[in-house]
């Protein structure tokens, strides 16, 4: 076998500071960067060179994730950069092959599956577009796939010829929030949504089911740009448009909240809901996609097609509210970032000496 002490190593983390990915990015990179037999370094925007933990040096980039520069430009750069090895943590990269070995992180195939959902814009139905005519290409030239859950590894394995073998490596549970800073008094209790407003989020499911229940309060915590603003004119008044919310207040919001609502019609791992368990906080989850592979019985579930499925959820959390959080509590531990690094890192390892 080789010697893979010191192999450069480079981390596309050109999405730091996103929701989402941004998330899986900040708890991943502070537990890779222990690993110092190997040289990690990791694409980041100007703006967020600053969040990277010690031990990651930086690659300081302006070319902008799913810009037409990740085609023309990332290749260069990279292949500038004589790596050992390159880990795309998204699905936006080069398609044409690099010198350097790569691996990817498949979190799931939303944007592939909703290419002219994701955004009424032209401009961003034809990145959309060009993504899924580009996405079997890239594909090819990876050495190792990873995806957060066995519902992924099932949709890539089903649907494309793929040469290279897939690992699952799950997401955590707990993340790092700050401690909780009070978001509102006034507007307990409440039922908590927590993400983007895109098609297949499913939220207007809520606007819907939260006119149907006027004594419930919704909160709704999310960019206020990512598709809230077809609902801000027309939802109930018992819905509360919160926008971006720190991490000291999403964590209150946690604790206080009778549940979070998960509707998604499709997801790759469902991680607000861990998190929502991790603060005792029940889960009345949407039964599409991965979710049930990740929640198991922690979670009351609804046919995210249906708002009457959704209402009586609603209704009926209360009663089952004490038995919904001792299973969370279970649940959560069965996931960990740790585990999920070390998993990264053999990842790493096996991409290295094929």
């Amino acid at each position: 076998m080789p010697n893979l002490a010191q192999s450069k190593i480079i981390i596309d983390a050109r999405m730091l500071g996103y929701s989402g990915i941004g998330r899986y990015l900040s708890e991943l990179l502070p537990l890779l960067a222990k690993h110092q037999d190997f040289d990690f370094h990791a694409l980041v925007t100007p703006h967020d060179k600053d969040l990277l933990p010690g031990g990651i040096k930086s690659i300081v980039t302006s070319i902008a994730p799913y810009s037409a520069q990740e085609q023309s430009k990332l290749k260069d750069l990279i292949d500038a950069q004589n790596a050992d090895l390159v880990h795309f943590t998204h699905i936006n990269q080069p398609f044409k092959a690099l010198k350097t070995k790569r691996i990817s992180t498949i979190h799931d195939l939303t944007m592939i599956d909703f290419p002219s959902k994701h955004s009424p814009s032209l401009k961003s139905q034809l990145k959309h577009s060009a993504l899924k005519l580009g996405f079997k290409s890239m594909l090819k030239h990876n050495s190792l796939l990873l995806t957060p859950t066995q519902f992924v590894a099932n949709q890539l394995s089903k649907r494309l010829a793929l040469k290279a073998p897939v690992k699952i490596t799950p997401l955590g549970g707990q993340g790092h929030l700050e401690e909780a800073i009070t978001f509102a008094d006034g507007e307990k209790p409440f039922l908590l949504y927590v993400g983007n407003a895109l098609p297949h989020k499913n939220v207007g499911r809520i606007i819907d089911a939260a006119k149907s229940l006027p004594d419930y309060k919704f909160v709704l915590a999310g960019h206020d740009d990512y598709g809230y603003s077809k609902f801000t004119q027309t939802a109930s008044n018992n819905v509360m448009f919160a926008g971006f919310v720190s991490d000291g207040k999403l964590a209150w919001l946690y604790q206080n909240a009778t549940a979070l609502l998960q509707p998604s019609l499709s997801e790759g791992f469902g991680l607000t809901g861990l998190e929502a368990m991790a603060y005792d906080c029940p889960v009345i989850s949407s039964n599409a996609t991965c979710l049930p592979e990740v929640y198991g019985n922690a979670a009351c579930y609804f046919d995210p097609n249906s708002t009457d499925e959704l209402i009586d959820a609603i209704r009926s959390i209360e009663p089952q509210r004490q038995q919904l959080i001792n299973a969370g509590r279970s649940q959560v531990k069965k996931f960990s970032w740790q585990l999920c690094a070390e998993q990264t890192v053999a990842a790493y390892r096996q991409a290295l000496v094929r």
